[in-house]
């Protein structure tokens, strides 16, 4: 350690595009840099959307690879890490972590911190890939898991063994993800937006739009809604992603008669307001999710949560207290659990007060503290 006291702590991440990943890692670096410790980003790509939100003091090193498979961006990192007497790297998900063992083959003082923010994979070659990469494993490595049951499944699938094993929870800033005294001017604002009557209720999905998020069977589970339980909601989609998927879903959409029911909203730098004016948060992937941050802010404004069964949801949600958890690829399931959440109505200073407990982001911090430094 280049100090007796404070050390260097480098994170590698594939980028600042937004998502629940990126967000936490910079809750982090920013947590880290406010108490005193040195640490810099390494960006293996030039996406910097979320750049806005880390510390303006905090360096961002961008390291591009030539191609997906060109492993001479090793050297870079090896450079960076030596350049920044780095004493501690903590990489965000599988390939950032491959690349870091690939560039600290020949030094083996500095301690590995591999964060994992996936369970289920996407596809056979997505499985395949990450059973590559944890193959470079050391045994003094150190390896956060997001919940119980993405431990149990990725040991289980990838032969995961390491003793330097710990489960961290996610956790959100409960005093800035809060209701405020103006959600009735706020609620107002919106349904005139959205041409919402009185009786319509809001249903919101905010997620990075992907395959593996299930945006298509939230549409058909809305078809349901409508057509099965008579219930005339409108469901917000607040994400981006490639055009291509897009166009499937605003033709799945148009298919299902939905085009003054649905909104593809986009990113957005602050979704407090939309926070705000819904009425339930729902949650509809199929993999990849493990322990999603939108689903506690949502909670955090006392939204009831439905979400399908992966990853952490089972570990987030109380049934009969903060949501109902749906089977994935199950449109009926998903309509069931909305109609029934929007007709049960739980109570939303319970709701919130559950996240209070238990995902407050002072309590996840508190116990990265414990870890790192």
């Amino acid at each position: 350690m280049n100090n007796n006291t404070i050390p260097t702590i480098a994170f590698v991440i594939h980028g600042l595009c937004m998502g629940g990943a990126e967000k936490f890692t910079i809750t982090l670096l920013n947590h880290l840099h406010q108490n005193g410790y040195p640490v810099f980003l390494i960006s293996l790509s030039e996406d910097r959307t979320l750049e806005n939100e880390l510390h303006p003091n905090i360096p961002i090193f961008t390291l591009l690879r030539k191609s997906k498979y060109d492993l001479t961006i090793k050297d870079k990192i090896a450079y960076v890490l030596k350049q920044n007497q780095t004493d501690k790297v903590f990489c965000v998900n599988s390939y950032a972590y491959f690349l870091t063992k690939l560039a600290l083959r020949k030094n083996n003082h500095i301690d590995v911190y591999l964060s994992l923010h996936s369970t289920v994979s996407s596809s056979i070659k997505n499985y395949f890939q990450n059973l590559f990469y944890f193959r470079v494993m050391d045994p003094t490595d150190h390896i956060v898991f997001l919940c119980q049951n993405q431990k149990e499944y990725l040991s289980k699938h990838y032969f995961i063994s390491n003793p330097n094993q710990h489960v961290i929870n996610n956790g959100v800033d409960t005093n800035y993800f809060r209701p405020n005294k103006e959600s009735d001017g706020i609620k107002t604002a919106a349904r005139t937006r959205f041409n919402l009557s009185q009786d319509e209720s809001v249903i919101l999905k905010v997620a990075r739009i992907a395959p593996e998020k299930g945006h298509l069977d939230a549409i058909e589970a809305l078809y349901i809604l409508h057509d099965k339980y008579k219930e005339s909601a409108h469901l917000i989609f607040v994400g981006d992603g490639p055009s291509l998927f897009k166009y499937k879903i605003r033709k799945s959409i148009a298919e299902r008669g939905l085009e003054n029911f649905i909104h593809l909203e986009g990113n957005q730098q602050d979704v407090r307001g939309y926070y705000q004016f819904a009425d339930l948060f729902t949650l509809t992937s199929h993999s990849t999710e493990t322990f999603s941050i939108a689903a506690l802010e949502a909670m955090a404004y006392g939204l009831p949560c439905s979400m399908t069964d992966v990853g952490g949801a089972s570990e987030m949600i109380v049934p009969g207290v903060n949501g109902l958890l749906t089977t994935p690829h199950d449109p009926l399931s998903m309509a069931e659990s909305w109609y029934t959440l929007l007709s049960v109505k739980p109570k939303r200073d319970i709701i919130r007060a559950h996240v209070v407990d238990h995902f407050d982001k002072d309590q996840m911090l508190a116990q990265y503290d414990a870890i790192l430094l």
